[in-house]
């Protein structure tokens, strides 16, 4: 079965196990810290517009487990917002509409969800003003053409049952005059490596003003990226295809649209592109995005986790403190950090760690797999700092999550306890009494 067929018939028919399973990449593109930059572009971007009480429809695509657009709902608080989660799998929206986090957003009108492939007619409602496209690693996933124009004669990598072989491109490739167009520019330009996507072009072509796209990918910033050489870069997730996006053909394909592109400058394995549809002058959308988006446009999580990963080992509690703040209390940084804070914690530290500790707490999303959940780990140290009152809320979810489901309902009890809800005690203890006649303990 060619790769992009086989790819969208496995994400069809999957739900959050994807992600659960690691098959996935999620923690960049799904993090507090992404939510507050795309929240200041989309900020940013209404003052460029001189909207006046506007009411913005943000559509994100492929939005799988949930978790970012929880993260955007929570960001986007002061704006008067429609969200529409979007998926091609039914299994993950059917998932997402019993989620706990989701809710209230959903009762409030703020949220809907959508079955939506990449082409298909956007939901936004007749009252919306503005419209605000989210793609996170959505563009990579969809077909593309891979060429390469080294000697500046066109070849094409081309899928035979998901064995890719190069071979050269004869004719005229599209009936697109601005895909020929482009096409016809890279090849001259002797680009070593390219992609163009047909079905990302019709979808930017569909959109009407004003819309702003932002969209974060593993993409190539720029012709002379050392990446480029390397060849075909398509890469197999567990079944799933990805192909590196081109943000030099993207900022093209949008430019001949009539849309402003804004792209980042340097090289990176993870960047954002921002393309609008609407003004003309982005004063204060340039500056939100430069202020994001520095250093070769690595955005803020990126950061975190390459630092993350240098200093798990021997980080200190002043380092973990200053990750957790600066991550907008990651829970997934929070994870990683969890097993090393324990043994660190200093009296001075109690204040500075609580408010850290608060930021995760707000952010938990369970996706359905109690191993990933760090809950537990949470309220642990909440009562290790001596703050029942927060670790009841995170023993709480733990149960409820199946994760340590018998501890964490011990825990609870001794938190209500503390906190003089003597009721909520004794209906626990029940519970507690019930899960030991569960099979299997």
């Amino acid at each position: 079965m060619p790769v992009w067929k086989q790819s969208r018939s496995l994400y069809a028919r999957s739900g959050h196990e994807l992600w659960n399973k690691g098959v996935i990449p999620f923690e960049v593109s799904s993090n507090p810290a992404l939510a507050r930059v795309y929240t200041h572009l989309i900020e940013a971007w209404l003052r460029d517009c001189k909207a006046k009480k506007p009411v913005v429809c943000v559509v994100e695509l492929g939005c799988g487990t949930g978790r970012f657009g929880y993260y955007m709902l929570r960001a986007l608080e002061m704006l008067d917002v429609r969200y529409v989660m979007t998926d091609i799998s039914p299994k993950s929206l059917e998932q997402l509409h019993s989620h706990r986090r989701l809710r209230s957003f959903e009762r409030a009108g703020r949220l809907s969800f959508a079955a939506l492939a990449l082409g298909d007619p956007l939901p936004i409602p007749r009252e919306a003003t503005h419209t605000v496209v989210i793609a996170n690693y959505v563009f990579d996933s969809v077909p593309a053409d891979v060429f390469s124009a080294r000697t500046g004669v066109l070849c094409e990598w081309r899928d035979e049952d998901g064995a890719f072989t190069l071979e050269a491109s004869r004719g005229k490739r599209y009936p697109d005059p601005l895909l020929q167009r482009i096409l016809t520019r890279f090849t001259r330009e002797q680009y070593p490596i390219f992609s163009v996507s047909a079905l990302v072009t019709d979808f930017l072509r569909s959109l009407s003003s004003p819309t702003l796209v932002l969209a974060s990918d593993k993409a190539f910033v720029r012709k002379d990226q050392p990446t480029r050489e390397l060849s075909p870069f398509i890469q197999n997730h567990g079944g799933t295809a990805s192909v590196t996006v081109d943000f030099e053909v993207l900022a093209a394909v949008a430019e001949g649209l009539g849309m402003r592109a804004l792209m980042p400058r340097g090289v990176a394995s993870f960047s954002t592109a921002v393309l609008s549809l609407g003004p003309k002058v982005l004063t204060a959308t340039e500056a939100s995005f430069a202020q994001a988006f520095t250093g070769g446009g690595v955005i803020e999580g990126l950061r975190i986790w390459a630092r993350l990963s240098a200093a798990s080992a021997g980080i200190d509690i002043q380092d973990a403190i200053a990750l957790l703040r600066q991550s907008h209390g990651d829970p997934e940084i929070f994870a990683r950090l969890a097993p090393n804070i324990g043994s660190l914690l200093r009296p001075e530290h109690r204040a500075p760690l609580l408010d850290a500790l608060r930021l995760v707490s707000k952010n938990l999303y369970f996706t359905g797999d109690p191993t990933l959940d760090p809950s537990f780990a949470l309220g642990e140290l909440f009562l290790q700092l001596a703050s029942p009152k927060d670790a009841e809320r995170c023993f709480r979810d733990a149960a409820i999550n199946g994760t340590q489901r018998k501890n964490a309902l011990e825990f609870l009890i001794s938190c209500y306890v503390t906190l003089g809800r003597d009721d909520e005690a004794r209906e626990t203890e029940q519970a507690l009494a019930a899960a030991r006649l569960e099979p299997g303990t």
